[in-house]
């Protein structure tokens, strides 16, 4: 059974008002790939999970691949972050 660890992620701006707060907390696996806790941000927060898939999560000041572990090799689990896709020129 694989161990779990609850995660917290830090929403940057449209992500954080269309979700209702500032930061989030969830359970995920210990060796949870980036996609997989994205994935598991937008299972919590449906109304948001368009915006949640193409955010990049970024650990301190790293944005992960999809398939990094941020959380395999970290004696505490780290704040992550996502911050939405911007446009404008």
């Amino acid at each position: 059974m694989p161990v779990t660890t609850t995660v917290r992620i830090q929403l940057r701006s449209s992500l954080a008002r269309r979700v209702g707060r500032p930061v989030v907390m969830v359970d995920v696996a210990q060796e949870a790939t980036a996609h997989a806790i994205r994935a598991a941000v937008a299972a919590a927060y449906p109304d948001a999970a368009g915006v949640i898939k193409s955010a990049l999560l970024v650990a301190g000041d790293r944005i992960l691949g999809a398939e990094e572990q941020p959380l395999a090799e970290a004696s505490a689990p780290p704040t992550l972050t996502l911050i939405p896709p911007v446009s404008g020129g």
